[in-house]
């Protein structure tokens, strides 16, 4: 009915006898194991250090020359961990000749 084996709901209330609770946390590590090593991510950061104001597709562009390929959200969620501020690089409107008559 629940979606869940007999063999865990006795595991599970077999835990709960014999330790009086059941805990929800996981035991050793979970998910999958990240792409890129922390030495990678310093190469981000220093990248992103030089040149604040470059877009995050950029500096990953710029680690696939030290044949660091990671995907462009990978660089950015990497960046905010990291405490970088997500800088979008803004194009400002050019002047037409009828607004510089009225400066």
């Amino acid at each position: 009915m629940v979606g869940v084996s007999l063999a865990t709901v006795s595991r599970v209330i077999k835990l709960k006898q014999d330790t009086g609770w059941v805990s929800p946390k996981r035991k050793g590590k979970c998910g999958r194991e990240m792409k890129n090593t922390p030495r990678d991510d310093g190469h981000l950061l220093r990248k992103s250090k030089r040149d604040p104001r470059k877009k995050s597709d950029t500096s990953n562009t710029d680690l696939k020359e030290n044949f660091i390929q990671i995907s462009s959200s990978t660089a950015r969620r990497r960046l905010i961990a990291a405490s970088r501020k997500a800088r979008r690089p803004v194009k400002k409107q050019l002047l037409t000749k009828a607004m510089k008559k009225t400066m």
